[in-house]
């Protein structure tokens, strides 16, 4: 049954579950010492850098209260949004586990800025108060807005002004990048993060998360921290294993574009309703609005999700990376996709290769007014549609237009052996093209000597040809032609 409850309830990706089938070979190594773990730390280095020092952890609970042990002592506090994570869904246990004061800023939309972090940058060395050292973000954060590259950067000159660290939750990190159409690195270490929970359960994975820090004095104890929280798994390699798949051929966003795309699809549904209000902006996989109570309970009959807030009747809708029903037509769909492909798709002579091969792939495999040939593909094992057993669902196509019909007259003009060509105005679907000269409508022999005259031609015969017909998506020209035989140079 699928739900908009959470993310946590989705699937796992087809590849992640094949990487733990193959990490269950033979016998390996506990703890970490496995060919596993070290290829998911290569994969995690190649995507935030050499300064990532990764800790593969259990759960996302488990990966803040590592992370915040590393760069706190339990006579400091950590600053964090009212609405954080580490104070309201995760039962004390950051608090209980560093020691620290947890203190809750209050935010209109779930982000932390400088300036409403300020006022709590005080009484340094004073030990009556507990001494600030960390601030706690969630990326994306628990109403669904995104830091901006910007907004991060902005909060750790801040902290390291002040000798603090800055930690993010990164839970749903791959939901951020797809709206801001960054890489994960640039989000994160590129931006001043000192450390990152990093995790992939909301987004394909089975379970795990990484602890990853960038700072090596943060790295130091780190080992001996994940150990006492009671977060190193023996048999570690099931949890690391699932970071290869993830981690390669951009799988981490490509499931993040389709729980993205889901919620705008959903949320343009919901927009139709004028007695829907939205409380946040629709800028990652979750939808918060208000609703009155009699459609709230007709949707409740139908659909399982949370209320966030059952004073004022405030839902939460949560997309997966599995949500079906994507409508690929959608522009915003469009614009994601076509993010996604300028970051691995060549330039020159090869992006022309590629296009070519893929519209072949096209006719020959997806056949799209036939039956797949999945059996016979290739990237079989990369198809979203073939994972999720909705190949039959593509291409999604907008209504067909009606095709417009022009007649047109084509002058096939010859000189010495030679045919003169023009090239095509840098406008419409044509544009740039090389081509005969042709004009609309339909010319007579006569119009067609007498046009030639107009353009400065002495012509010395004129034939007509066979007529012909050309079929684009939206226009069909029906043709005639007739070779006119030009004298002088």
């Amino acid at each position: 049954m699928r739900s908009f409850a959470s993310d946590n309830n989705s699937g796992v990706h087809p590849l992640v579950m094949e990487a733990i089938a193959k990490a269950n070979d033979n016998h390996a190594v506990g703890y970490g010492d496995d060919p596993w773990t070290a290829a998911a730390t290569d994969k995690i280095r190649a995507v935030f850098g050499p300064s990532a020092d990764p800790f593969f952890v259990f759960n996302g609970t488990g990966a803040n209260s590592v992370a915040l042990q590393a760069v706190t002592r339990p006579f400091n506090s950590i600053l964090c949004a009212t609405t954080a994570h580490i104070y309201v869904d995760e039962c004390g246990a950051p608090a209980r586990m560093t020691g620290c004061a947890v203190t809750p800023i209050p935010t209109p939309d779930g982000k932390l800025t400088p300036e409403l972090i300020r006022p709590y940058l005080c009484n340094f060395g004073v030990c009556h108060h507990s001494q600030p050292k960390a601030v706690y973000i969630s990326q994306v954060s628990e109403l669904g807005t995104v830091y901006t590259i910007e907004e991060v950067r902005a909060l750790a000159d801040l902290l390291h002004a002040y000798h603090m660290y800055l930690h993010m939750d990164g839970a749903r990190l791959a939901n951020a990048c797809a709206h801001l159409n960054c890489t994960m690195k640039q989000v994160t270490v590129d931006a001043g993060v000192d450390i990152l929970s990093f995790g992939g359960t909301k987004n394909g994975m089975m379970m795990g998360e990484s602890v990853i820090s960038f700072r090596p004095e943060i790295s130091e104890n780190l080992a001996f921290y994940r150990k006492q929280s009671a977060q190193l798994a023996s048999k570690l390699r099931y949890l690391s294993a699932q970071f290869i798949p993830y981690l390669t051929d951009n799988l981490w966003l490509e499931n993040a574009l389709r729980a993205n795309i889901s919620a705008e699809k959903l949320a343009d549904v919901l927009r139709q309703y004028p007695e829907i209000h939205f409380t946040q902006a629709v800028e990652s996989n979750q939808l918060f609005f208000t609703i009155p109570e009699k459609p709230l309970k007709r949707l409740q009959e139908k659909y399982f999700f949370y209320m966030w807030n059952e004073a004022n009747r405030e839902a939460r809708l949560v997309t997966s990376w599995d949500t079906s029903g994507e409508d690929i037509a959608l522009a915003a769909t469009k614009a994601r996709f076509t993010a996604l492909l300028r970051q691995s798709y060549p330039s020159g002579r090869d992006a022309a290769l590629l296009t070519e091969g893929i519209m072949e792939l096209g006719e020959t495999l997806c056949i799209p007014n036939g039956e797949a040939r999945c059996a016979d593909c290739p990237l079989q094992a990369h198809c979203l549609a073939h994972g999720a057993d909705q190949v039959a669902d593509y291409p999604v196509k907008s209504p067909p237009r009606e095709r417009r019909m022009e007649q047109r007259t084509v002058f096939l003009l010859r000189h010495a052996g030679r045919y003169a060509i023009r090239k095509r105005e840098g406008k419409g679907l044509l544009a740039g093209l090389w081509e005969f000269p042709n004009e609309l409508g339909r010319f007579s022999a006569q119009e067609a000597w007498a046009w030639a005259k107009a353009q400065g031609l002495s012509v010395t015969g004129c034939a007509p040809c066979p007529a012909g017909k050309h079929i684009f998506t939206h226009v069909e020209w029906h043709m005639e032609a007739f070779l006119l035989d030009c004298a002088g140079e």
